[in-house]
């Protein structure tokens, strides 16, 4: 499962900045919704981290996306079978990952192109991690509360016998 997720998610993070790269010029921006600019596509490059930090950092970055990558993959052996949604969470993020380390790759940054309001833009892999990211902690704070009232309820069981 972890692959055929991260793979289609690869896939569709690299044709995206593909068709974004061939189809406007760095910089240039197409408006989703005429003639409000609020959302657009544009075609942007980043050779930084998350909001812009670290420019110039790829080389690091290269280092920390591929050992964090890693780090998600044991995690993901550790996962019993049934933590399903916690799977596809870190699939998620995996795919995000490497979409965006093969843009560092090849091309030393990577290309972003979803500009909404103010906000940095992004891309697809971007997306990906970071509703993952976000997605997982919440399940991870469900099943503690889950756990934690099992026990609670296992404890109040015992000293009512």
């Amino acid at each position: 499962m972890l692959v055929l997720i991260a793979l289609v998610v690869i896939a569709l993070d690299q044709l995206t900045k593909r068709a974004v790269q061939q189809n406007l010029a760095l910089g240039e921006a197409l408006l989703v919704l005429p003639p409000w600019d609020f959302v657009r596509i544009v075609h942007w490059v980043n050779t930084g981290a998350a909001f812009g930090i670290f420019q110039g950092g790829n080389a690091v970055l290269i280092g920390l996306t591929a050992a964090i990558t890693l780090a998600i993959l044991v995690y993901y052996q550790t996962l019993p079978e049934d933590h399903l949604f916690q799977r596809i969470c870190l699939a998620l993020m995996v795919g995000g990952s490497i979409g965006n380390l093969i843009d560092r790759l090849t091309l030393g940054y990577v290309v972003d192109f979803v500009a909404v309001g103010r906000f940095p833009v992004f891309n697809l892999a971007d997306s990906c991690v970071t509703v993952s990211v976000i997605l997982l902690l919440i399940s991870m704070i469900i099943e503690e509360r889950k756990a934690q009232s099992t026990e609670k309820s296992s404890e109040e069981d015992a000293q009512a016998q």
